[in-house]
This record gives structure tokens, sequence and C-alpha cells, in this order.
């Protein structure tokens, strides 16, 4: 994957990532995680905003908002702790900022 037509921000953690074997990945994924910030009430409070991402196999619900700053802004909601048979341990209910 080319990262130069990403924010530089963006790039350096592509970049991470793909610097890494799959079982780092997912801790760094953890770890990413554990930094996002809560849902806004207004999503948190009312889950029909969010559409289920039906691939995952975790259960996954997401929106996309944009801002007029340009911004693109992801929010998601999923458990903490995965299902027996889920692959990745990384789940949580966040926000997430482009």
């Amino acid at each position: 994957m080319t990262t130069q037509a990403l924010p530089s921000a963006l790039a350096a953690i592509v970049d991470d990532f793909q610097a890494l074997s799959e079982p780092e990945r997912l801790q760094l994924l953890l770890e990413f995680s554990e930094g996002l910030p809560e849902l806004p009430d207004r999503l948190k409070d009312h889950p029909e905003l969010l559409e289920q991402v039906v691939e995952c196999q975790s259960p996954l619900f997401l929106t996309i908002e944009t801002e007029s700053d340009d911004a693109v802004r992801l929010y998601f909601k999923a458990p903490w702790r995965p299902p027996p048979r889920a692959v990745s341990p990384a789940s949580c209910t966040r926000a997430w900022t482009a």
C-alpha cells in the first residue's frame, strides 16, 4: 500500500502497522483503541444511528460524519471483549477522527 496520498500522521500509522507481524499489529490496534474517546451522547444513547457491519465476527456498528473543516469522523461501537471465535482482541466503543 502506498501512503503518499495520505495525511502524514495517517501515513505514519500505516507504516507502523506494515512494519509489524500480525500478533504485533493486533497489540498495536488494541493500544490505539484504549486511547480513543467515548462516543458522544447523541450517538451513545441512539444506537439506531449506527449501521451494523455484518462482515465482522464481533458485533460492530459504525457511522461516518463529515465536518465543515473537512474532517471525517468515524464513530464505532463494539464489545470490549470479542466473542470466543473472533480474531481480534481489539474492540471498544469509541470515536476516531481523520
